[in-house]
């Protein structure tokens, strides 16, 4: 039945319903059920069907051994919706082999004109090539977008290696007059955890705010 809706409901709002139904709580895993929803997640026209069959297609590639790397390849550089291609490479870093994932991540972080689908991709390298995901982030810290978006990613991906160098970029940036209020509290939540590399220098900078 959710099957059928998902192919033919002739609103996006029963296909949205169908897709969020067809988990594996719901309906045994087989081959067409993942087929479908990974039908329904590359070729349907509402951005947000897409999205909800690729959250759950992704719970099935969790409990068999199907493989859809090369649908979230495929999806996060083609797709035409910025949130359906940022869910994709979330997953990307995840769900996939570095030789393949790395390339496609790499060209998306080069090339995509969505704040959000960089950010996300720039968290899925650092699982492949951490330090290749810290030189971006660090230059991603001179970065002023719409809403601070790419230094609040390249935060959330420093945040992740503890070492001086990190400690030191973000007392920096923290110490900015023009730091948005949503990134200094993201500021804020990783310097903390920085105290096992240099107690002394986290608790001065937390003081002083």
């Amino acid at each position: 039945e959710w099957i059928y809706q998902l192919a033919h409901g002739k609103t996006a709002i029963e296909r949205s319903d169908a897709a969020l139904n067809l988990v594996p709580e719901n309906v045994a895993k087989s081959d067409e059920v993942f087929n479908a929803l990974r039908t329904a997640a590359t070729t349907d026209p509402f951005w947000a069907v897409r999205l909800h069959a690729l959250t759950s297609l992704t719970r099935y590639a969790d409990s068999t051994s199907h493989s859809i790397a090369e649908v979230l390849g495929s999806i996060l550089e083609h797709d035409t919706y910025p949130d359906v291609r940022a869910q994709a490479a979330e997953t990307l870093g995840t769900h996939a082999k570095k030789e393949y994932a790395e390339p496609i991540l790499l060209r998306v972080i080069e090339k995509d004109s969505s704040y959000q689908v960089v950010g996300a991709s720039l968290m899925a390298l650092w699982y492949f090539d951490p330090a290749r995901a810290n030189e971006y982030a660090l230059s991603y810290l001179k970065t002023t977008t719409p809403r601070d978006r790419m230094r609040q990613a390249a935060i959330n991906v420093l945040e992740q290696s503890k070492n001086h160098q990190t400690l030191d970029k973000l007392v920096m940036l923290i110490n900015q007059h023009d730091v948005p209020r949503r990134t200094r509290y993201g500021l804020i939540r990783s310097i903390g955890p920085l105290v096992s590399v240099d107690s002394a220098e986290v608790y001065q900078v937390l003081w002083n705010l």
